[in-house]
Order: C-alpha cells, then structure tokens, then sequence
C-alpha cells in the first residue's frame, strides 16, 4: 500500500509539473499582439433620429443634432467623436 502511494504521489507532481510548463509554454508562444489602430470606430450607427446620443464607458455622453434627419453615425477617432452624415454617390 505504501508503494502504491507513492506511485500515486509521483505521478501527481509529473501532472503539476508537466501542467504548469504547458501553460508557460502556452504563454510565451502567443504572438504578440499589434498595437491599437488609430483608425475610425463607428459608435452608434446610422440612424435618422432629431438627436443622435452616445454615452461611452467611462460616462461621458455626447449628443448630436440632426434636425433634418437625415442619416448619420457617430465616429470615434483618438477619443474625439463626430457626427458623419452619410450620402451617396
């Protein structure tokens, strides 16, 4: 019985050992990740309400005035938001 324990315990360990190197391994062979884009990010998409509102993570609320109502998004570049009106060609 006491053999057996220790079978039991050693293989255990191996288990713990071998887990914990997968996981490094795992970790360091993740590709790293590119930076974040400074592109544009549409926030609230279009719509022809009179007032287009968004209201980010942070709890900041922005509110735009489309009294035409005509179709608009809102944009976000580096923190700064815009209304865009969209139109065809």
């Amino acid at each position: 019985m006491k053999k057996t324990s220790r079978w039991v315990l050693a293989f255990v360990i191996v288990l713990l050992i071998g887990g914990g190197l997968g996981f490094a391994g795992a970790r360091l062979t993740q590709p790293a990740t590119p930076p974040t884009s400074e592109g544009y990010t549409i926030v609230v998409g279009p719509t022809r309400h009179k007032t287009v509102k968004y209201a980010d993570r942070s709890g900041g609320t922005y509110s735009f005035s489309n009294p035409k109502g005509e179709l608009c998004v809102i944009i976000r570049r580096k923190n700064t938001f815009t209304l865009y009106q969209l139109t065809t060609n």
